[in-house]
């Protein structure tokens, strides 16, 4: 798995698909594979075979806490960006709440 894992981060979207097919055809039933294909198509920004494969991971184990919360990720970054109001500007693009001070 770490061959896999180092691939992803590094960018090397071709052997980490090769590595990530054999692993998953070696172990179906593991779900890191799924949950690193999951991270490979979501740093290409390709959201919906992302959201595909961390819902894979998922099946094989329900528990999986990481591909849970990368879901979470996937439908955030979904959702549409609320245009920033006339004369705001700042953190977000003016989508940020103004917050009171602690009295």
């Amino acid at each position: 798995m770490n061959i896999a894992s180092f691939l992803v981060w590094q960018g090397e979207w071709r052997q980490a698909q090769e590595v990530l097919a054999r692993m998953g055809e070696k172990y179906p039933h593991y779900p890191e594979w799924a949950f690193y294909r999951g991270e490979m198509y979501h740093r290409q920004g390709k959201l919906e075979e992302a959201l595909r494969s961390y819902e894979r991971a998922i099946e094989l184990d329900p528990q999986y806490a990481e591909a849970c919360l990368r879901i979470g990720m996937v439908y955030e970054e979904r959702l549409p960006r609320p245009s920033p109001s006339p004369g705001r500007q700042g953190f977000g693009g003016g989508a940020c709440i103004p917050l009171s001070p602690m009295v």
